[in-house]
């Protein structure tokens, strides 16, 4: 998802959300930026915002973690849940 433009994102989050099958997990590593932060290139860091948006009528949020390490850029480990029957 980094690697396409921010225009596809939330296109593309709704399409990886439906490949997960019922009673699946989603793990998302991303590149973090603040809200307000520019996304300055490749690959596209994602906002809190863009991470939760994974989360919606298929996946539940199981957690959300900002990983921050010196000499490292911040990112994102989030990990969402496959909820109800299939449909």
């Amino acid at each position: 998802m980094q690697s396409l433009p921010i225009e596809f994102h939330a296109q593309t989050t709704a399409n990886v959300a439906r490949t997960v099958a019922p009673g699946g997990t989603l793990l998302v590593i991303a590149t973090a930026r603040d809200e307000a932060g520019p996304a300055d290139g490749l690959p596209w860091p994602l906002s809190r915002a863009e991470v939760k948006a994974f989360a919606g009528e298929r996946l539940e949020t199981v957690r959300i973690e900002e990983i921050r390490d010196p000499g490292v850029p911040a990112r994102w480990r989030a990990e969402f849940r496959r909820v109800g029957p299939e449909s």
